[in-house]
């Protein structure tokens, strides 16, 4: 057995297609490999080995049977191969058709095998130690007491031979699934890009810093032909810099300092990528599986991308948007094939323009603005609620205004919390966030709703808000409901500010510096502004400030609605029938029967809500005036 085979496949092949296909190239990657280790002039040269080999392509050919039908005719092609390795055929030739296969599996399906966000060294070297260092050892050597135990030992990620064909592609494939008959188990609970941090990581370790500088003087004199992080992912160092004499230093460069340099173009290959794969299911027949990936691909591909877009070229936003709603709604419709295609084709050139306005939309200055915007337009949303709630709770005492000072400072705590695990938050499925989202956004339109009922119900006269302000919010359950407001108002927005902010950081390309600085200053401008509107909001009368408060509590409800709604949509829990071209995000307006008609039935169901007092008081006058 090679050092290679310490990062092949385990077998466990219950997953998705997606997740099929990918464990199908990194099953072929590995007997490109090693099956050279097993087979020599026509005869078994190790049979350990070649009896590995056969069982990989026969785990092959069973994900094969569960993928849906591609471009590639995928058990036929193993097939083929499996004869091949039968028939003791030479490396040369099983090589190059595993890798042929391989080729066409990654086209015909989008496998990604390369991180679709900027890596970091130093998480990479905290991941390893906590991880890895036990066995491999801290400097990568593999010669620990541990290691001594082991049978296979672990690889030695210092050996130049091991590292020449070994791939970051493979090291992650190792880390996802484990190794089958190995010490070395699935780091699957790490997320995607820790993933990907680790496995590029181990790459550096045969390097020194001097090395690293040698090489950075090799790239500014263009010696070295630059690489991205995906091309940088699928090969081992043996590929790295041919024709450099300084083979060393450049390669030493290349896995040390490159992969960290953001300073290519966002990529919206995974977004074009899953529109191909929803195709090639709904080409199987497979329309449930064709949505699926559809609205993965928004959700996954374009949408952690939207807010550093929407600063570069707004209107790109919603077009992008509007293509992905349109494949998913003829998917759900029963559309032919061509036409879900041709709106597949519109849509993948949206992103391509996309791509090329993100492109050159990087760096501090557009990550400092987009934060502060982000910040500015979620906070007032917020202060505006808090200021309606803090001007009616100073009319009920100290104690009801002290309630929403704690819901809102609890808030934000919150906040704070959830910006630390922001890497765990992001790292959620694109679904599972947007099911996240619409909840939250979805109850805090429920509470604003009671509020509303509240505040219309002060307002039929003093006695009766006497009566509110003594049995509603007098006692303690009833300022813990203004507690609850306020920190659903607030938290809502937070969430999102977080969820913005992280990706302006990601798009940016320059770490979370400028973002932080672009809240920070967004934070002045608000406490400014509050100031402002508290100093107005004192010069009001009461009864103004109750009438215009349940108006913009009903508004920010609607909006809500909208918002909320929304998000299950992207989700795909709540279904797309688009409705003209109505589209206000900002009022949480979009032009689907579902989201408009929500907000409709809520707006005429408050409106009734106001007008039923006013009904009820006619009607008792016109019973006085009949007697």
């Amino acid at each position: 057995m090679t050092g290679l085979s310490l990062l092949v496949l385990a077998t466990a092949f219950a997953g998705e297609p997606a997740e099929d296909a990918r464990r199908l190239t990194a099953i072929l990657d590995y007997v490109a490999a090693d099956y050279r280790g097993a087979v020599a002039d026509g005869h078994v040269s190790d049979q350990g080995e070649y009896d590995e080999q056969v069982g990989f392509l026969a785990d092959g050919a069973t994900l094969a049977k569960n993928l849906p039908t591609g471009t590639v005719d995928v058990p036929a092609a193993l097939a083929a191969l499996q004869s091949e390795v039968g028939g003791y055929a030479s490396a040369d030739v099983v090589s190059a058709h595993a890798l042929e296969i391989r080729r066409r599996v990654i086209e015909s399906y989008g496998v990604v095998l390369a991180p679709t966000a900027p890596l970091t060294r130093d998480q990479g070297a905290r991941l390893y130690e906590e991880n890895c260092a036990m066995c491999h050892g801290a400097d990568g050597g593999a010669d620990t007491p541990t290691a001594k135990t082991l049978t296979p030992p672990p690889r030695n990620f210092r050996d130049p031979e091991v590292m020449t064909e070994l791939s970051p592609a493979r090291a992650f494939n190792g880390l996802t699934d484990g190794v089958k008959g190995t010490a070395m188990p699935s780091f699957e609970a790490l997320t995607t890009q820790d993933r990907w941090n680790l496995a590029f990581y181990i790459f550096t370790l045969r390097h020194d810093a001097d090395a690293e500088a040698r090489g950075a003087e090799l790239a500014d004199e263009k010696q070295i032909e630059r690489m991205s992080t995906a091309d940088l992912a699928g090969v081992g160092d043996g590929s790295l810099a041919p024709g450099v004499a300084a083979h060393d230093d450049a390669v030493a460069w290349l896995r040390g300092v490159a992969p960290y340099q953001t300073e290519e173009r966002v990529s919206l290959a995974v977004a074009r990528d899953g529109l191909d794969r929803a195709l090639t299911a709904l080409r199987a027949g497979d329309r449930v599986e064709a949505r699926r990936l559809a609205g993965e691909a928004y959700l996954a591909g374009f949408e952690p991308h939207e807010e550093s877009l929407r600063q570069a070229v707004p209107g790109q936003v919603a077009r992008v948007e509007a293509g992905f709603l349109t494949v998913r709604a003829q998917i759900d419709d029963g559309a032919s094939v061509a036409v879900v295609e041709s709106e597949v084709r519109r849509t993948q050139a949206l992103l391509d323009d996309a791509e090329a306005s993100l492109g050159g939309a990087r760096g501090a200055k557009l990550a400092f603005v987009g934060a502060l915007l982000v910040v500015l337009r979620e906070g007032l949303e917020a202060a505006l609620l808090l200021l309606l709630l803090l001007g009616y709770a100073e009319r009920q005492g100290a104690p009801a205004v002290r309630q929403v000072h704690a819901g809102w400072i609890a808030a934000l705590g919150v906040g704070v919390l959830t910006w630390f695990a922001s890497d765990s938050l992001i790292a959620l499925a694109g679904a599972r966030r947007e099911l996240l989202e619409g909840g939250i956004t979805l109850l805090a339109a429920g509470v604003l709703v009671t509020a509303h009922h509240w505040l219309v119900s002060a307002a039929e006269g003093r006695r009766r808000a006497a009566h509110i302000r003594e049995q509603v919010f007098g006692g303690a359950a009833g300022r813990w409901t203004l507690t609850a407001l306020a920190f659903g108002a607030v938290y809502r927005e937070a969430f999102e500010v977080v969820l913005f902010l992280q990706a302006i950081a990601l798009d940016g390309g320059t770490g979370t510096s400028a973002v932080l600085a672009g809240a920070a200053a967004a934070g002045v401008l608000l406490v400014g502004l509050v100031f402002a509107m508290l100093r107005l909001g004192r010069r009001v009368q009461a009864a103004p400030i109750l009438k215009w408060a349940g108006i913009l509590l009903c508004v920010m409800a609607v909006v809500f609605v909208g918002k909320g709604l929304r998000s299950l949509q992207e989700a795909g829990v709540v279904p797309i029938h688009s409705f003209g071209a109505l589209r206000v995000g900002i009022l949480g307006v979009f032009p689907t029967v579902e989201t408009l008609g929500a907000q409709l039935a809520l707006t005429l169901g408050l409106v009734a809500s106001a007008w039923r007092p006013r009904w009820r008081r006619d009607e008792v006058d016109s019973r006085v005036a009949a007697k």
